[in-house]
């Protein structure tokens, strides 16, 4: 009996055997759908957590569980897809390629024994089969990325407040007994109560600003946080010479002191009181403070004795400025930073002069203070005398030996210097702050004044905002991850879908490889013949000839024109396009 295209047809009973034609593909289109659920499931899922803080351990480890469980099911779900399309394009083969027993165990473990890829029957005449195997074991690999898309950072986290922080205080009087100035703690003074030295407090404070070249750090309100502050402050501005000559701030001399007709002198008096030091080659640097002026003279040697160039003529004058400075606390290590800073103009006062509104309270004994303090640390001369001295230094110990100064270029570039190396070879460039003397000098000045917050001697709080910041651990989701591993498998298992779909329509219904189906494919007399040869465990006892015999899958013609599908030999089969 044959069918319409003019094949033998199979028995009735064995045709209501088969499954439905629409097993195979419903549960493809089925697997690649549930796997699809599962993947934006797991998406949806981390994506919930994605800047989320992580409450508790156990939180955390649920997620990663969760994750995991759903990474899993979506990699399940397509490979079993995959895996049916592989039975149905497995029969496919069977049914269009005459292999060996050996190749057709191999075809039939592809999906559970990896040595199955070397057989070399398989591999060149089963190649589609052969990559729907490799897919099988590679989808797998998609649950091994997307878990681990879902991270844990340290992040800082903050808040403001209200908090006490230090301000300068110029107007300390700390326990005035009679006076306004017989107990203060800025400064020494005299009976008639000028200011004549700065105090010890304040001076060991510009010991250690000039010393370290930097700020002294104020504490930290919170290991984390910041915080601005506004006040006004002293500063030194320096400037050249010939500039300060032709400058209207120094018109001012004869005002300042004008109740005491002596010290009525210019600018121009007053440096050639102190003297031209390119006529001193032995000098290297020098300076002074003009007694009851708001003025230091600074001068430092030729850095060509050639020709007497090079050197610098500097003065610098105390002003009030303002300052907006930043506070920067990181694990409690500081950062102050002046944000802005505006000079004021030149205060017109000097050691005997009264109050001036620039100022607050008491606030000139403060800059005065403040500048009889700089006036000593700046003040002196160094060089090299000929041999005078036992270390062939003169004025080694002043002050301003201790400072970031001496490495400025104006000085320790001077060639004269190269016979101190007590100088020359222990002043590192960047101690010079902002890279010469005049501007190191007002840096040093700048950072005088800020360095008065860490002394509660010159300092009071005051309650400001602060920005408080904390680590605090938070989910960081990356889906482009996710996005890639899942879409590289759902386009895998659509690609094996449609492949599915073509086979299952090839083989004419939905095919497996249930312990019925080998059973039913397997009924042949002439395999049970050729069996007898098989060991009990399987291994042929011959010559191998069973081994190598090439069987293919058809109908077998029994009882007239009426047969029934099963393996047989090549060359005994009846080959058909569909069953």
């Amino acid at each position: 009996m044959k069918n319409e295209a003019g094949e033998p047809r199979l028995r009735a009973s064995v045709q209501y055997q088969w499954p439905s034609r629409w097993k195979a593909p419903s549960m493809m289109l089925l697997s690649m759908l549930v796997g699809v659920g599962f993947g934006l499931g797991h998406h949806k899922y981390y994506e919930s957590f994605d800047n989320q803080p992580v409450r508790s351990n156990d939180q955390q480890q649920w997620a990663v569980r969760v994750g995991t469980g759903l990474a899993f099911l979506t990699k399940t779900a397509f490979t079993a897809a995959v895996g049916i399309t592989f039975s149905q394009y497995l029969w496919v083969i069977a049914r269009r390629k005459a292999l060996t027993l050996r190749s057709l165990d191999a075809a039939f473990t592809l999906t559970s024994n990896p040595a199955s890829f070397v057989d070399f029957g398989v591999l060149s005449r089963a190649k589609l089969l052969v990559i729907l195997a490799l897919a099988s074991w590679l989808l797998p690999l998609i649950a091994l990325v997307t878990p681990a898309t879902l991270t844990v950072e340290s992040r800082l986290n903050g808040n403001t407040t209200i908090k006490p922080v230090p301000y300068p205080n110029f107007d300390l009087t700390n326990g005035h007994v009679g006076t306004d100035v017989s107990a203060n703690v800025w400064s020494d003074y005299q009976g008639v109560g000028w200011p004549v030295n700065a105090s010890p407090g304040l001076r060991r404070l510009l010991t250690a600003v000039g010393s370290g070249a930097s700020v002294i750090p104020v504490g930290a309100p919170y290991p984390n946080s910041s915080y601005s502050i506004q006040f006004y402050g002293p500063c030194l501005n320096c400037q050249s010479l010939d500039k300060a000559l032709k400058s209207h701030d120094f018109d001012n001399f004869k005002q300042l002191t004008a109740d005491n007709p002596s010290n009525n002198s210019d600018l121009s008096e007053l440096w050639d009181q102190f003297g031209d030091i390119k006529k001193d080659s032995d000098i290297y640097y020098k300076a002074t403070a003009p007694w009851n002026r708001n003025l230091i003279l600074v001068a430092t040697g030729p850095t060509n004795t050639a020709d007497k160039t090079g050197g610098v003529s500097l003065t610098c004058q105390l002003r009030n400025a303002s300052y907006n400075v930043d506070f920067v606390f990181e694990q409690g290590v500081p950062s102050t930073t002046i944000s802005s800073f505006e000079l004021q103009p030149v205060l017109n006062y000097s050691t005997n002069t009264k109050p001036i509104p620039e100022l607050p309270p008491n606030g000139l004994r403060a800059y005065l203070s403040m500048l009889l303090a700089l006036s000593a640390l700046l003040s002196g001369r160094f060089g090299w005398p000929n041999g005078l001295s036992s270390s062939g230094m003169t004025g080694g110990d002043i002050d301003v030996l201790t400072t970031g100064l001496m490495a400025c270029p104006e000085i320790i570039a001077q060639p004269g210097t190269s016979k101190l190396p007590a100088v020359s070879q222990t002043f590192p460039s960047h101690l010079c702050r902002n890279g010469s003397l005049a501007a190191a000098i007002e840096d040093l000045s700048r950072n005088f004044t800020l360095s008065l917050l860490s002394s509660s001697a010159f300092s009071e709080d005051r309650p400001v905002k602060v920005a408080i910041s904390y680590p605090m651990n938070y989910y960081s989701y990356h889906p482009k991850a996710v996005a890639i591993s899942y879409l590289t498998g759902l386009g895998v298992t659509l690609a094996c879908f449609l492949i599915g779909i073509w086979a299952t329509h090839s083989n004419g219904h939905s095919a497996d490889t249930t312990f019925s189906t080998i059973l039913h494919t397997t009924r042949n007399p002439q395999l049970d013949d050729m069996m007898k040869l098989m060991d009990v465990d399987g291994s042929e006892g011959g010559d191998g000839t069973f081994e190598r015999t090439k069987l293919q899958y058809g109908i077998i013609n029994q009882d007239g024109d009426v047969g029934h599908a099963a393996f047989g030999k090549a060359d005994t089969i009846t080959r058909v396009s569909r069953l």
